[in-house]
């Protein structure tokens, strides 16, 4: 009778285990990762929603309080184009539109990390109310 002998056994298993925890560890490693860039895309479009709203705030309030800007915007037309707001390089960069209708609309374009949001308000007591504190902003539209 033949005797088998079983040496190499622990070895293979041994590489078995490896693999497969490789395997896992790998996945694992893929899967947090992805996890991370969707959290800095995520952070990036609300980074980028916030500086849009900054900007509409500042138009508006610029608008409010500064006649000569008030002036400026309402001179062109049909529209004043506001770019390069100086932000932060956190906040990314934003560019603004006032057009020049009835009831002013004011539209924000920020870019966070190459990841882009637009936001609106319209001022609600038009252009010659302006002034007025509870003129500002009658509402935001997401875009």
């Amino acid at each position: 009778m033949k005797n088998i002998s079983n040496k190499g056994a622990a070895l293979a298993w041994v590489l078995m285990i490896f693999l497969v925890f490789s395997i896992i560890g790998t996945a694992g490693l893929v899967s947090s990762n992805a996890m991370f860039q969707r959290s800095i895309d995520n952070n990036s479009v609300q980074q980028a929603y916030f500086t849009a709203k900054s900007t509409v705030d500042l138009i508006a309030s610029q608008l409010q309080n500064n006649t000569t800007f008030k002036a400026q915007v309402k001179s062109s037309s049909p529209a004043a184009a506001v770019v390069n707001i100086g932000f932060s390089s956190e906040m990314g960069s934003c560019s603004a539109i006032v057009t020049n209708e009835i009831q002013p609309l004011i539209t924000a374009t920020a870019t966070v990390a190459g990841i882009s949001k637009s936001l609106s308000a319209l001022l609600v007591a038009g252009w010659e109310n302006v002034a007025t504190p509870t003129s500002i902003i009658s509402k935001y539209i997401d875009q």
